[in-house]
């Protein structure tokens, strides 16, 4: 279609020449003999023409016999042509997919620029021809030529670059040779624009000039096409195996040439399934990718597993200010042994579904779960300020709220209920282990926080301290001290209850406020306290993990 579109600008540009109309259906015969030999159609776009291979002949052959050289422009000529081969090469271009990660990446690059660098040696070839045709270009056509010109050029000089072989070829094939110089000059002729005696001997003589020169293109084009399935075969080692079939049924061939045809299309066949074969691999290892992201993000916070999958490595980070909190069943230990195993295991499932759901509206991070026991920090990773110990205070309140309207699977008639405690202060962050990975939290705060819930009561919300003189800075709690208690491995603390939302936060549109708490004034600067009636009590001997 190349050859075409430039003989036919020739045609047009020298109004009918009886000497280009023989060359001109030479080159129909040859551009109808190339789409017949295509063994298969693709429909690479919306027009309707594209829709099979008749329609784009028939397309073709409406052009040609409705062409009047008398009347026809050569930009009608050349741009029609130019918009089909333009949307072959865009196929062209699709089906590389540079992005997908080849060795021979770079020889694919330099496969497309000396695509388009022959693309625009055509056009060139057609508006050269012109000029000699009529003796002169129109300033319009003569920037026309110069562009395509520059550009055929310009992706050369890209394919070049990309590819050693390339240059290694165009060195051997064209640079200094006595083509390269006829074109130079011719060149320089037409940029010259010097009014001439038209000449159509003088248009075929470019013609034929450039046609030479990008036959040189196009052989290259070919090598290195050859090249390229080549390297591709290497990439898969299962490959080897077929260009080793392959080879002995081509030798086979040599004797037994009846059946050469037959090979010949074996191998074809093999190196396109090939490809497509490579192309769904390709799809499916980047699908895998995707898949084994998602899944170390939850097995660690995203910002962390992102740091892990760039540098390979994670160090550990302090915290100056966490709070951590832990809960779990009440009665856990008799529960499992009344029941079957998957009925534990669906209790637990049950309960752990509710829970991340719940999760999803604070600033917190599941740190883990171990049996019936859930473990959930705020503040870590990603620093929130103060804001940590408020994102916990109010996650418990969901989930004791939440969590004491579930019924057993099993028992309908028994509740579900958590004890939760939480503690604030620094702790230490990291990545631990290398085969299976996990985002740990240590520190004396961890600690404290899980002695928070094992001495508490169920259906309460314990806490430290430091967490209650945070929360009253904040406001807006119900906060009730319940005194000392006995804490192993810490000896003797005081701890306090939280009980809810005070009543302002309720009117702001905040509920989880247990209703059995009445505020008092506070008895301290840094505590609010308030008088918690218990139903039932509990003694501290009762202060065990169930």
């Amino acid at each position: 279609m190349q050859i075409e579109r430039g003989t036919t600008a020739l045609y047009v540009s020298s109004k009918g020449d009886p000497f280009v109309r023989p060359r001109l259906l030479n080159f129909y015969r040859d551009t109808d003999n190339a789409l017949g030999g295509l063994s298969k159609w693709i429909n690479i776009d919306s027009n309707e023409f594209f829709q099979t291979k008749a329609t784009f002949q028939r397309h073709i052959s409406d052009f040609r016999s409705e062409l009047n050289p008398l009347n026809a422009t050569l930009r009608q000529v050349i741009n029609f042509y130019s918009n089909h081969i333009a949307i072959f090469i865009a196929m062209i271009g699709q089906s590389l997919n540079l992005r997908k990660p080849f060795n021979f990446w770079t020889d694919l690059a330099s496969y497309q620029n000396l695509i388009l660098s022959k693309e625009q040696a055509g056009t060139e070839r057609a508006l050269g021809s012109t000029y000699f045709a009529r003796g002169q270009l129109p300033g319009v056509d003569l920037l026309w030529y110069n562009e395509k010109r520059v550009l055929g050029s310009y992706f050369l000089q890209q394919s070049r670059q990309y590819s050693e072989f390339t240059d290694s070829s165009m060195e051997s094939m064209y640079d200094g040779t006595d083509l390269k110089s006829r074109i130079i000059l011719m060149q320089q002729q037409i940029l010259d624009n010097a009014v001439m005696t038209p000449s159509v001997v003088a248009g075929a003589v470019w013609f034929d000039n450039m046609t030479e020169y990008i036959n040189i293109l196009k052989s290259l084009h070919d090598s290195l096409a050859n090249r390229i399935v080549h390297e591709a075969e290497d990439e898969n080692s299962s490959v080897n195996e077929a260009l080793t079939i392959s080879a002995v049924e081509f030798a086979v061939a040599i004797v037994i040439v009846p059946i050469i045809i037959i090979l010949v299309r074996n191998i074809i066949r093999k190196i396109h399934n090939f490809s497509q074969e490579l192309k769904e691999k390709t799809c499916e290892l980047e699908a895998e990718r995707l898949r084994t992201e998602e899944l170390l993000y939850q097995l660690l916070p995203r910002t962390v597993a992102k740091r892990l999958m760039k540098d390979g490595s994670t160090l550990p980070e302090s915290f100056n200010s966490a709070t951590i909190m832990f809960s779990d069943v009440v009665g856990f230990t008799t529960i499992a042994s009344s029941i079957t195993p998957m009925q534990v295991v669906n209790l637990l499932n049950r309960l752990y579904m509710t829970i991340d759901t719940r999760l999803e509206n604070f600033d917190v991070y599941k740190v883990e779960t171990i049996g019936d026991g859930y473990m959930v920090a705020s503040g870590l990773p990603n620093r929130n300020g103060e804001k940590h110990v408020a994102e916990i205070a109010k996650l418990s309140l969901d989930l004791l709220a939440t969590i004491e309207t579930m019924y057993m699977p099993h028992i309908h008639d028994k509740k579900i209920s958590l004890r939760l405690g939480f503690n604030t202060g620094p702790v230490v962050a990291g990545v631990v282990g290398l085969k299976m990975p996990r985002y740990c939290i240590f520190g004396d705060t961890v600690n404290t926080a899980s002695r928070m819930e094992s001495t508490g009561l169920p259906s309460r919300i314990q806490m430290t301290e430091s967490s209650a003189a945070k929360l009253t800075h904040i406001g807006g709690f119900i906060i009730a001290e319940r005194g000392t208690v006995d804490v192993k491995g810490k000896g003797t603390m005081r701890t306090f209850w939280l009980d809810g939302i005070s009543s302002q936060q309720v009117a702001n549109g905040t509920t989880n406020a247990r209703p059995s708490v009445e505020e008092k004034s506070p008895i301290s600067a840094d505590i609010t306290l308030s008088s918690i009636k218990e139903s039932p009590s509990y003694t501290d001997k009762q202060l065990m993990k169930y």
